[in-house]
């Protein structure tokens, strides 16, 4: 493994400085212009070290231009999702205690005189353990956490993945998921590492965006696997890619198998916010054979499954804690171990296999249920695209799943139907109740299913009927 650079914009600006750095549409910034850019910002903000600074705007090369100068300050970044309403936004400002939330981009300063053709000046060493951003977390099961991570741990995620998927100068990387969650900063940190192009495009469609730059990696969640898929079936092949790392939730083995038949480098993997985006990644082959695999254990990371079967992580990607009333609390046991609160198993290769999540198990008449189960098999039917199980209370069981589908055009989603489909697929207990059609109103953006929002749908659906 090489050592970090402490500052690899800076490093790049010094080694290869007239490589693109950044893309932005039709412009282009070299990583002279990226790091030239960078220092005077920086030199404008008044940050001090330690200190937290939201960011609540669009990706742009403005926005990554200030992210990396408010970390040159030593401020601690707070990416915010724009999506957040003004009220929620204030109270989050408040309760991080952040004393600047920029939601909108200061303007960026001239560039750094280049007649004498001198290289901009490196940053003085950077401490690599000190807190560097706070990621609040998807929260897929319960409100989102304050997630801080340093310099080292995410620069060491990028360079682990970097095992499995490699990157060089030259290469781009479409910046495809947004920067408010761990995976989207890890592609600003993956090509930072390696020399290598961000693309900002979100003027276009994916596939247009993947066709008209060039793109060699792409990160995506299962829609956005979809969407490639349906463009290379549709004869039209994306040549450039080199890898599609695909994660997020759950990528059902059909989808996996019309990824492979179209060509598409697709790796899967697990990962957490925790551990600063992926833990696990498959190799270019291991999908042939195990399209069930969520990959093998990265480098710089540790892990083992509990007597309980629930998964624990550990290493350098981990995180520093929780921020909690402005101070960071560990989030680990006595040994160090980060408790995922998922479900899983290794084989004797090393391939991970997770089942679920722990705290979305319920009992219905005694019996244990994992929504993700039901899922697969509602994934496997022809024509389903997406399919989500929430537990809904029931006066005999307990609880009941209810489940809510996209399907293609002229596929019947029938609850009756769908049930005698699943049948020999899942036992009588787990079969849903209801099949729901997927909301025309459900929140797009997220990485993650927001899974409260439909469960909050069921029920207001099932009063609704007087179920």
């Amino acid at each position: 493994m090489r050592e970090l650079p402490d500052w690899p914009i800076a490093y790049a600006a010094q080694t290869h400085p007239d490589d693109v750095a950044v893309v932005e549409g039709e412009a282009s910034y070299t990583f002279r212009d990226y790091d030239a850019a960078v220092t005077r910002l920086a030199a404008t903000l008044e940050v001090e070290p330690g200190e937290r600074v939201g960011i609540c705007v669009a990706p742009s090369y403005g926005y990554l231009v200030l992210l990396q100068a408010v970390m040159r300050r030593g401020g601690v970044v707070v990416p915010i999702s724009t999506r957040l309403p003004g009220e929620a936004l204030t109270l989050l400002v408040a309760t991080l205690g952040l004393r600047h939330c920029f939601t909108v981009l200061p303007a960026l300063p001239a560039s750094l005189s280049e007649a004498s053709g001198a290289a901009p000046p490196v940053p003085v060493a950077r401490d690599l353990t000190a807190s560097a951003i706070v990621v609040l977390s998807s929260g897929s099961s319960t409100a989102p956490k304050a997630v801080v991570h340093s310099y080292d741990s995410l620069a060491c995620n990028a360079l682990g993945a970097a095992i499995v998927i490699p990157i060089q100068r030259h290469d781009r990387w479409l910046l495809s998921l947004p920067l408010y969650h761990v995976s989207g900063l890890g592609i600003l940190f993956r090509t930072a590492l390696a020399g290598a192009t961000v693309v900002i495009d979100s003027g276009r469609s994916l596939v247009d965006a993947i066709r008209q730059h060039t793109i060699t990696h792409v990160s995506v969640v299962a829609a956005q696997l979809r969407e490639l898929v349906a463009a290379c079936e549709d004869d039209a092949p994306l040549p450039s890619l080199k890898a599609v790392l695909a994660g997020g939730s759950h990528i059902p083995a059909d989808l996996v198998k019309r990824s492979l038949g179209v060509g598409l480098p697709l790796h899967l993997s697990y990962g957490s916010t925790e551990m600063g985006s992926q833990v696990t990644t498959t190799d270019r082959h291991d999908l042939r054979t195990r399209p069930d695999s969520a990959g093998r254990l990265l480098p710089y990371r540790e892990a083992k499954v509990s007597d309980t079967g629930e998964l624990f992580v550990r290493g350098r990607t981990l995180c520093q804690g929780y921020l909690v009333d402005g101070t960071i609390r560990p989030c680990v046991d006595a040994a160090g171990w980060f408790h995922t609160g998922d479900s899983g198993a290794f084989d004797v290769e090393g391939h991970l296999s997770v089942t679920g999540r722990r705290d979305r198990l319920f009992i219905s008449g005694g019996e244990n249920i994992y929504p993700e189960e039901i899922e697969t098999a509602l994934l496997a039917l022809p024509g389903i695209e997406e399919a989500v199980v929430v537990a809904v209370p029931h006066t005999e069981y307990a609880a009941r799943p209810v489940a809510f589908v996209r399907a293609e055009v002229g596929v019947d989603v029938e609850t009756d139907t769908i049930r005698a489909a699943l049948t020999g697929r899942l036992e009588s207990f787990k079969r849903p109740d209801q099949i729901l059609a997927w909301p025309a109103d459900y929140p797009t953006g997220g990485i993650k299913t927001d899974r409260p929002f439909l469960r909050r749908r069921a029920l207001q659906l099932l009063k609704q009927a007087g179920e």
